[in-house]
């Protein structure tokens, strides 16, 4: 049997990635903008208290890093949600 050596070559390129931003507002709640972050983002309770805590003091905090697709996902899901709990949560896709 005749042994062929194979070589692959692989040329992935890094993704490009997309920041979630959360904008600050003076209706949607904290405990709100916690759930979004563990439930759609995956976040820890821990990690969603201290970024909701960013976004309320410096105005936006980006929430998340993820390609295109993903981030606008997310991004829909949490619209959505914001718009069926009646708060003006803005959301930004960003890219980096």
């Amino acid at each position: 049997m005749k042994n062929n050596n194979f070589r692959f070559v692989t040329n992935f390129k890094n993704p490009i990635l997309y920041d979630v931003i959360f904008l600050n507002d003076s209706i949607t709640t904290n405990e709100f903008v916690e759930r979004v972050l563990v439930d759609i983002f995956g976040k820890k309770h821990n990690q969603a208290v201290k970024l909701t805590q960013k976004i309320h003091e410096t105005g936006y905090g980006i929430v998340g890093s993820y390609i295109y697709e993903i981030a606008g996902q997310k991004e829909l899901e949490t619209s959505l949600m914001a718009m069926d709990e009646n708060f003006p949560l803005k959301v930004l896709i960003k890219k980096q």
